[in-house]
């Protein structure tokens, strides 16, 4: 019973393939027409895409150059960070040098901490003489 079963199973399946109706000329024109519509999506994004894949190869390249900018500055500041970091070891060994004379030889003490203390170093109040401050107007031809 059971093989009788899966016989006309097997036929009601293989009947109902045969009943389909092979596709009328307007499906086949219809899915012809869908098929070229799907074609010409794909290729307006294969030609977006490309578009866009050029502009990121400029975007790229931009970038790029901005790295190399950037890398040459950083070793135009490194080089300057360097030189002035051997200045700064060359002032403050020569500034502990003159502290340690200094030390030994204290009437010579006496006489910096008086210099110092004199103001010579500091920034004059007035304006020398012989600087006309009025000099565009001063001068008359």
């Amino acid at each position: 019973m059971r093989v009788w079963l899966a016989v006309l199973t097997i036929l009601f399946g293989v009947v109902s393939v045969h009943a389909q109706e092979p596709p009328q000329p307007a499906e086949l024109q219809k899915m012809y027409d869908d098929a070229l519509a799907q074609l010409k999506a794909a290729q307006d994004r294969k030609n977006e895409l490309g578009i866009e894949n050029e502009s990121l190869k400029a975007r790229i390249a931009e970038l790029e150059k901005q790295v190399a900018d950037t890398q040459s500055r950083v070793t135009t500041l490194e080089a300057a960070v360097a030189e002035s970091a051997d200045k700064t070891f060359f002032y403050r060994s020569h500034y502990a040098a003159w502290q340690t004379f200094l030390s030994r030889y204290p009437q010579l003490m006496t006489q910096w901490k008086v210099f110092l203390e004199n103001g010579l170093l500091s920034v004059p109040h007035q304006v020398p003489e012989f600087i006309d401050t009025d000099w565009p107007l001063s001068a008359k031809g």
